[in-house]
């Protein structure tokens, strides 16, 4: 009997939290409009420009913040502190991606705008200082182009303009052990060359220093595509102030496979790390020994 009264308080609490998030989302959307730009002017500075993307999503906020999650990287004092420089920072050469639910969260499906609501609800005014309403950001889900939204007709459309990003580039992918980006799948096949610098699938953050040092060894003509969580996010700052272009390139991956196969939610994908579904599914190596995979690897960092 006990354990039903915690269970319905349990259920109820959560409701009002829901209900609340609601009426603070909508206040807070009537008050901010932050600029935000579209995806293709994003591409666009990125090829013409050669700007480097750094982004901030809620996990990213959430490290800045100093707020404990189950994830693959531990909280680091000093990796806080870079990603409250970064936000802030006036840095040219470098583009700063914040959710555009914060603005709005048109578009999304039910899943997505609870989760947003959530974090709205939680960690907004904490965030806010950090946010300055002139200056001019990137959507930071515009590398996740299809799972979260209602409409997914335009998904290949997306996954299209992205593609242009590395076009004839060559490539250097760092990444974590488990992420496998574009093996398996043809996401680079309009690449002039791949390679990639493999750094740990957990707490990477503690080897930033060998990861940077490894990079910077690289000719500045290549286009660094990073996947490495909030690691990423730093890395692409530090190697644009050193004369590279650096993406931030996150779930982009993960988001085509689910576009290859009309996933309708966050589903598992065999042989690769999908940290946001509820099954892991097979991590098993089965590319390990892939001739395309392996021979790009120019180094892995223990």
């Amino acid at each position: 009997m006990i354990r039903k009264i915690k269970s319905f308080l349990g259920k109820l609490k959560f409701g009002l939290i829901i209900f609340v998030s609601k009426l603070n989302y909508s206040f807070i959307y009537k008050k901010n409009k932050y600029k935000i730009l579209n995806d293709e002017d994003v591409i666009t500075k990125i090829i013409k420009e050669g700007k480097s993307l750094s982004r901030f999503g809620d996990g990213e906020f959430k490290w800045m913040l100093g707020v404990k999650q189950l994830s693959f990287q531990e909280n680091n004092k000093d990796m806080q502190e870079k990603l409250k420089k970064i936000i802030r920072e006036k840095n040219s050469k470098l583009i700063i991606g914040i959710p555009r639910a914060l603005n709005s969260l048109n578009g999304l499906n039910k899943n997505a705008k609870k989760e947003w609501k959530l974090f709205i609800f939680f960690y907004y005014k904490l965030i806010k200082k950090y946010l300055n309403e002139e200056k001019v950001y990137a959507d930071t889900n515009i590398t996740r182009f299809y799972i979260d939204y209602l409409d997914k007709s335009k998904c290949q459309y997306k996954i299209k303009n992205i593609k242009k990003i590395w076009e004839n580039r060559d490539v250097v992918i760092i990444e974590g052990e488990k992420t496998k980006l574009g093996v398996g799948n043809d996401l680079f096949e309009n690449a002039k060359s791949v390679k990639r610098i493999i750094a740990p699938s957990k707490n990477a953050y503690q080897a930033y220093d060998k990861i940077f040092n490894i990079a910077q060894k690289q000719t500045k003509d290549k286009i660094f595509l990073l996947s490495l969580g909030p690691t990423a996010t730093i890395l692409a700052s530090d190697l644009s102030k050193r004369g590279y272009q650096a993406i931030d390139i996150g779930h982009v991956d993960i988001e085509y496979e689910w576009l290859l196969m009309k996933a309708k939610e966050k589903v598992p994908i065999k042989g690769k790390y999908v940290n946001e579904a509820k099954e892991k599914g097979d991590l098993s190596s089965i590319y390990i020994y892939d001739k395309y995979y392996k021979d790009s690897i120019i180094k892995i960092i223990k």
